[in-house]
């Protein structure tokens, strides 16, 4: 359904999200197949009750797995879709304003820190920060100044955008750099912590 009305920016990272959700369930099921032919095979060949529980068990762990794994998949498909029909909101309800996105040199998993200069006429001179998130469909990030239009309801925190560049959309959020650079800083000292407590702990158990 969503195929309908999604904005030909957004239907490369559509077609990479359905690509993956295919690779996955192949990846997951074809295996939880394996083993329960592998054990019916077993089972019969056996012809015993100690067979027969063995069976059993393995079908409870697989139906238990594919129940969870499947979930997963679900929800790793409703929260990309919801992303992307939201994307395509602003793509076609928000007007669009020319800005330049600059990347800062922060760069994570969670995305890349850009300062947006806007040139619109209207809003010139307009300056913020967003954080481009990884997309499907992108092998990397821009690494250099870009021009794009920018989709957003505004520019405060928090709040979602699109960047279209080249016909490609880049989905992200405004972000106030001074809390996102502090928040930046409390994670990676808590991964430090936690890596830290765990090479004592089996220092400790050796």
């Amino acid at each position: 359904m969503i195929n309908a009305f999604i904005h030909p920016g957004l239907q490369k990272q559509l077609a990479a999200h359905r690509r993956l959700l295919r690779w996955l369930s192949l990846l997951i099921f074809l295996p939880m197949a394996g083993m329960m032919v592998f054990a019916m095979a077993t089972a019969l060949h056996g012809d015993t009750l100690g067979d027969l529980l063995l069976l059993a068990l393995i079908g409870g762990i697989v139906l238990l797995m594919v129940v969870s794994l499947g979930g997963l998949l679900w929800w790793l498909d409703h929260w990309t879709t919801r992303r992307l029909i939201d994307a395509n909101r602003l793509l076609l309800e928000s007007p669009p304003m020319t800005a330049r996105l600059t990347p800062t040199g922060f760069n994570s998993k969670q995305g890349m820190l850009m300062a947006v200069h806007l040139l619109d006429p209207r809003t010139a001179g307009g300056t913020g920060y967003v954080l481009i998130e990884p997309s499907l469909g992108r092998s990397r990030l821009p690494s250099e100044d870009i021009t794009a239009q920018l989709y957003c309801q505004n520019l405060q925190p928090g709040s979602r955008l699109v960047a279209l560049h080249d016909g490609n959309a880049l989905l992200g959020q405004s972000v106030d750099r001074q809390k996102y650079l502090r928040q930046r800083r409390w994670i990676m000292m808590a991964l430090a912590t936690a890596l830290l407590l765990a090479a004592i702990a089996m220092f400790l158990g050796m």
